[in-house]
């Protein structure tokens, strides 16, 4: 619905646009008009149908709606002769509307499908902290509680996100946050407000030390036992890899701390503790599972007899760390994860992989844009994982947030995976291995798990491995250079590029 709500509202534009450029040039428009009025109808149809209050839709969507239209009958009106100009205008039209406006007039369709923080269900950058006063007093009514968001941030004089503050909502008051968000908006005292979006982590399932092997394992040079059941590293032509780092070409210049974002991390884990540093003590410790899997991927000992191999071949390349950002439900909110990125970035992280998200309602979502361009500003890379709803990512945060690389899953074959979102909307996506994926769970287990999760930590380690090698890459120049070197999967266009470690290697140092 939300969708179809999009599309006739543009049926109208479009077709209002198409009138005036046809009756300028005397041309018939029967066939224009009758589409019009079709849209028409079908907008007040889907209008009426809308998951928002009335309010809403009176003051909000429809003021919006209208005053847009109006724009485009009066430039429709005075450009239509103009050929040139008209063409020019229609085209930056169409490509506002296709990426920026279409996902506006979706999200605004239905009432917020992605529940809220009901501890703070608010997010807002105050213009001034002695401004917050005037804040309580328009907010009186509701009772609300506030305090800042990100107090512990070291770099306050780089980044707005000092400015932020959360609202709690009481209970009695908790449908309300429409009408809140709109009083802070009112007050002129905020210069951004937004959700406090909940994610939560689709239910693993664990198969303990059994399942698929890969009959076809090359030879790696490597010792770990479980090396036949990673077919990424066929795929991904680890062998190749591997003998470029053993080779004398490639040393890296410093040792790359890859954050692992999510539920803990078993840092006691046989195959990987000499590669874990603890940051705290209560990260080291991981009740589902999830953040141990991941760190196995990113940075498994390798060639120590024990378990599964990962991308360094020692602690020299890159060692990993735990923020816990989900608790032991594996359910976070976009306050906890991106305090944690303000964590890893503040503790020297090189990488910060999240395997985490969830659908978004806020389309502006600046306090993503702002700890991006946090992490961004030290040098950090933010790899993320695309979701698995198999939509848009555009759509999940923080895979749509600008700034970093988003990670869709494949299968064997190079399939993208059913479950993985694509990444057609995305500017910087890569795909790597999320299918039946080996790796290491708590109390010195291992499991096969499915997610873009998985394949995220696959991308990270590589990411983790040239920033040691070469410190001063950045987001961009590691995009470029996987991308390139990528090879196409089955759908590239949904998918990206898949991961090419040797490629990757080679091309930095020719």
């Amino acid at each position: 619905m939300a969708t179809l709500y999009a599309l006739s509202y543009i049926g109208i534009l479009g077709f209002t646009l198409l009138w005036y450029f046809l009756d300028a040039r005397e041309k018939p428009t029967a066939v224009v008009k009758a589409g019009f009025l079709t849209c028409v109808l079908l907008y007040i149809v889907f209008f009426l149908f809308a998951g928002r209050s009335i309010p809403f839709k009176l003051f909000v969507m429809f003021p919006r709606d209208i005053g847009i239209f109006l724009f485009i009958v009066i430039a429709g009106h005075y450009l239509a002769d103009r050929t040139a100009v008209y063409l020019i205008v229609v085209l930056a039209i169409t490509a506002f509307f296709y990426t920026i406006y279409f996902p506006v007039l979706r999200n605004s369709y239905m009432a917020s499908r992605t529940p809220l923080d009901p501890s703070a269900e608010i997010l807002f950058d105050i213009k001034s902290h002695d401004q917050l006063e005037k804040i309580k007093s328009a907010l009186a009514k509701y009772d609300p509680e506030m305090e800042i968001a990100f107090p512990d941030i070291r770099r306050k004089d780089i980044t707005e996100l000092d400015d932020y503050y959360t609202l709690n909502l009481p209970e009695s008051h908790e449908n309300r946050v429409d009408d809140a968000l709109k009083l802070l908006f009112g007050t002129n005292a905020v210069d951004w407000a937004e959700r406090n979006e909940v994610i939560t982590l689709s239910p693993l399932k664990k198969e303990k030390r059994q399942g698929r092997k890969d009959r076809k394992t090359p030879d790696y040079g490597l010792n770990d036992p479980f090396l036949d059941h990673q077919w990424g590293f066929r795929q991904m032509k680890m062998d190749a890899y591997y003998k470029i780092l053993t080779g004398k070409k490639i040393k890296p210049k410093k040792t790359a701390l890859i954050a692992v974002l999510d539920t803990g991390v078993d840092g006691n884990h046989e195959d990987l503790k000499k590669n874990y540093i603890s940051t705290k003590k209560e990260y080291d410790r991981d009740v589902i599972g999830h953040g141990t899997h991941c760190a196995g991927i990113a940075c498994a000992v390798s060639n120590n007899k024990i378990g599964i191999a990962s991308m360094s071949p020692d602690a020299g390349y890159v060692r990993v760390t735990s923020i816990k950002v989900l608790d032991d439900s594996g359910r976070g909110s976009q306050r906890s994860i991106i305090d944690g990125m303000i964590r890893a970035v503040d503790q020297g992280a090189d990488v910060l992989s999240l395997s985490l998200g969830g659908l978004s309602n806020d389309t502006g979502q600046r306090a993503y844009r702002e700890v991006i361009r946090y992490a961004l500003s030290h040098g950090a890379v933010v790899v993320v994982a695309a979701g698995n709803d198999n939509s848009d990512g555009r759509d999940h945060l923080p895979a749509g947030a600008e700034g970093v690389i988003a990670v869709t899953a494949v299968d064997e074959s190079l399939n993208k995976a059913e479950f993985s979102n694509h990444v057609k909307h995305i500017k910087m996506g890569l795909a790597a291995p999320g299918v039946e994926i080996y790796s290491t769970i708590p109390e010195n287990e291992y499991a096969y798990f499915n997610g873009t999760s998985m394949a995220t930590p696959y991308v990270s380690s590589l990411v983790g491995v040239m920033k040691s090698i070469n410190p001063k890459l950045e987001t961009s120049d590691i995009f470029q250079i996987l991308n390139k070197t990528g090879r196409k999967t089955n759908h590239p266009a949904m998918t990206g590029m898949f991961v090419q470690p040797a490629d990757a290697l080679a091309e930095m140092i020719k």
